[in-house]
């Protein structure tokens, strides 16, 4: 082999040497791109999935704030009007209008920090469809990852909103001092008309029965203001000053302007309400409460008697609820069970005795004596209540049957922050998310 041809021969190999390096050059340069793409990308998924967490737990955050504060003079009355459709959370209203909403944003001006280094806003809106909107935006450690989270929620109560009477059964007897201080805030409702089918705006409402009622003793019924005792102190409870500061001399208290009577002279009037025609007594546990009687149970301190409770038995604790399942009969002799500020639900399956002056404050109810809780109550065996020297029920006294108040003395008392309490109250409020309202950003 001549040497011009090892030349070419040699200029060949060096010629494909070169194309391979530079061949291989470029796929180094390439892969190397690509992982650092790769990394980017990586990276950009790890810090949004981060945001996504500091999102769900800003998110979690403010439903865990509601849970606690679960009562309308808490996390409603912290909310102001949207100054704006920019300041969080008011920028995801839905409307072009602010005022139509309200917000609390429950970090302030500031950012919460995860102990992983992200961080995340929290804050609710209240739409003027009085729906509650959550919404929690995340962000990662270095603030390049962003995320937003938003679910709707509501706070139901366990009681209906239906107008409720301080007596309330489908039947009612009562052979001794009968006095009720009716329910003023009955509103026009067709249940509640005149004879000439005229609505009663803001009628009384005293008792209420499907069939009519044996009120054989001594019945009178009255406004509020006219429950005074004798220096003219308002009766509302024996430990409860009136707007005036006073503490009413509790056995003195009568009405000093009867509304209905059944006294010589004395006119029952429309306020003691019988057979109205309506489907409340189809099932009157179903008209008071909005749950079922195995749902209240499951939610309930279940106690054997009444014994225990007293006049902190409303009081939120660890162990108890203000709401009381009694599986046997229940029996007060003076002293009180709840207050005006921490009122009590009590549902009694047995029977009920009251003496020495005994108070409670809430809604007591008498159902059917079935153990496990009927869909609807058979009335097989129905609660009797037996008034001896007095008892005053600040509240509701209902029975899903007949109620038989013996020939004691008995005050029925419609108290308006009674009820405002009960259905504001913690342990009588829960929360529901809105399903299908869960949605990112």
């Amino acid at each position: 082999m001549n040497m011009q041809s090892k030349f070419q021969k040699g200029a060949a190999t060096l010629v494909i040497a070169i194309v391979l390096l530079f061949t291989l050059t470029l796929v180094t340069i390439y892969a190397a791109r690509v992982g650092v793409q790769d990394q980017k990308i990586s990276g950009n998924d790890y810090r949004a999935k981060t945001a996504f967490a500091a999102a769900q737990a800003g998110l979690d955050y403010g439903e865990a704030f509601i849970q606690a504060e679960a009562d309308a003079g808490t996390f409603l009355s912290a909310m102001t009007i949207c100054p704006d459709l920019i300041t969080f959370p008011c920028n995801y209203a839905t409307t072009a209008t602010a005022s139509d909403w309200q917000y609390n944003d429950l970090n302030g001006v500031g950012l919460h920090t995860l102990a992983s280094g992200e961080t995340f806003d929290a804050g609710y809106l209240l739409s003027p469809d009085n729906f509650i909107t959550i919404i929690g935006i995340g962000n990662s450690d270095d603030g390049t990852g962003n995320a937003v989270l938003r679910e709707q929620i509501s706070v139901r109560s366990v009681l209906n909103s239906g107008p409720v009477p301080p007596v309330m059964a489908v039947g009612v007897t009562a052979g001794g001092t009968f006095t009720v201080i009716g329910n003023p805030n009955v509103k026009t409702d067709s249940v509640f008309e005149d004879a000439n089918g005229n609505s009663q705006s803001s009628q009384l409402f005293s008792t209420w029965s499907e069939a009519p009622q044996n009120l054989g003793g001594s019945l009178q019924t009255c406004y509020g203001g006219n429950f005074v005792d004798n220096a003219g102190t308002k009766c509302i409870g024996p430990t409860v000053p009136d707007e005036f500061g006073n503490l009413p001399t509790w056995n003195q208290c009568a009405c000093t302007n009867v509304y209905s009577s059944t006294n010589v002279g004395g006119t029952v009037q429309e306020d003691v309400v019988e057979s109205p025609g309506n489907d409340a007594f189809d099932d009157t546990f179903d008209y008071v409460f909005a749950m079922s009687r195995q749902e209240l149970k499951s939610l309930a301190t279940i106690v054997p008697n009444c014994d225990a409770l007293d006049e902190n038995s409303g009081e939120m604790t660890a162990n108890e609820s203000n709401i009381y399942w009694v599986t046997g009969d229940c029996q007060k002799n003076g002293g009180e069970i709840g207050s005006l500020n921490d009122p009590v639900i009590v549902i009694v399956v047995g029977d009920m005795n009251f003496q020495g002056q005994a108070h409670v404050w809430g809604i007591m109810m008498g159902i059917d004596s079935s153990e496990q809780p009927p869909t609807i109550s058979s009335c097989a065996n129905q609660t009797n209540i037996q008034v001896v020297g007095g008892f005053s029920m600040h509240g509701a006294l209902i029975s899903d049957c007949a109620l038989n108040l013996g020939a004691g003395t008995f005050n029925a008392m419609y108290n308006e922050d009674v009820f405002k309490n009960l259905t504001s109250s913690t342990n009588s409020s829960f929360l529901s998310r809105n399903v299908g309202s869960w949605r990112d950003f």
